[in-house]
């Protein structure tokens, strides 16, 4: 380690930690975020327990350990991918980079769909672009009597949503399946749920650099000139397969809001256009 790093406690692990990230220009936030879950993580303890307990001395092992994950986190490389893990909904998920990173705006996409099922003691989900499972494994594990199932078209990201079901002790049916084609995607169902992807191929100069050039383009991306293809494609499905009285949940692109609400409008669907806590358009709810 730097030299920097004078001792083997907490508190001057903590110190070096800021000093590290505060030096390669990460915000007062984010090295607070980041310093919480590298300790936490490296010492199997709530940070509450570790800042009461600042003399508490770190083996040299663990102070390696350190070294190489801060490393990763100084070169942009997404702390969940780092750990292995990221939190959605006061759960726990394993993440690769063969899935995206659950967002704040999934979890009030999540909460916004249990709101309008939580009446019903059964029925039907299926989740378009599943990739961690985190979406059908919280609403599987809130919604227990109802059959949830859920589609990517990555087998690796398949493999991560499976171990994560497991992990949770979740029942949720995936299965592979191309959103553009749903050749394996069959039978009635009560809610559709996606957060497909919505991000144009031309925002990629403004993106961040953790986000570009460590997340699955497969499922970040749609093409400049098309983009409302998967939620055309996912309502195009719904017409044969969603119930009478039935739901469609998308995550959206904040630009594209009204365009994919008036997709839905134009196929029969009653609309609702809803804003995340960012106050920006973000949500698009569909009633058959």
């Amino acid at each position: 380690m730097n030299g920097l790093l004078n001792g083997n406690r907490i508190s001057d692990l903590s110190t070096y930690i800021k000093w590290s990230l505060t030096n390669e220009g990460f915000d007062e936030r984010e090295t607070r975020q980041i310093l919480k879950w590298l300790l936490e993580d490296l010492l199997q303890k709530p940070y509450v327990e570790l800042i009461l307990d600042q003399h508490q001395t770190v083996s040299e092992s663990e102070i390696l350990r350190l070294h190489f994950k801060l490393k990763r986190i100084l070169a942009k490389e997404p702390i969940q991918y780092v750990l292995g893990f990221a939190w959605f909904m006061g759960k726990r998920f394993e993440v690769s980079p063969a899935v995206l990173i659950p967002r704040p705006e999934t979890e009030e996409l999540v909460d916004k769909v249990l709101r309008r099922i939580q009446h019903k003691t059964s029925g039907r989900l299926i989740d378009f672009g599943t990739g961690s499972g985190c979406i059908p494994i919280v609403i599987k594990n809130k919604m227990p009597h109802w059959h949830v199932s859920a589609l990517d078209l990555s087998a690796e990201a398949l493999r991560v949503a499976l171990q994560n079901a497991d992990a949770h002790q979740t029942q949720v049916d995936f299965f592979q399946d191309d959103i553009l084609e749903l050749e394996n995607a069959k039978g009635e169902v009560d809610v559709i749920v996606s957060n497909p992807p919505y991000v144009l191929m031309s925002d990629q100069a403004q993106m961040q650099k953790q986000v570009l050039d460590h997340e699955p383009h497969l499922a970040l991306f749609v093409p400049n000139n098309d983009p409302c293809l998967f939620y055309r494609k996912i309502v195009e499905w719904s017409l044969g397969q969603l119930c009478s009285g039935g739901l469609i949940a998308f995550e959206v692109h904040e630009e594209h809001a009204s365009s994919v609400a008036d997709l839905l409008s134009n196929a029969g669907f009653r609309t609702e256009v809803m804003k995340d806590l960012q106050d920006k358009d973000r949500f698009v709810f569909g009633t058959r």
